[in-house]
């Protein structure tokens, strides 16, 4: 079975007081050095709502 994900992200956070915000999480695979194999980047878009 695959192992579980660490954690979930909320599709909404609310940060402060500075409203309500959008997540949008992407993971990017690339490699990072040929002798390390594959790495694994994340991009996160925040947009204000």
């Amino acid at each position: 079975m695959p192992p579980e994900k660490p954690y979930e992200l909320p599709d909404t956070v609310l940060l402060g007081q500075l409203g309500e915000y959008d997540l949008t999480i992407q993971a990017v695979p690339y490699v990072d050095y040929p002798m390390f194999g594959m790495s694994y980047g994340v991009t996160v878009k925040v947009v204000s709502v």
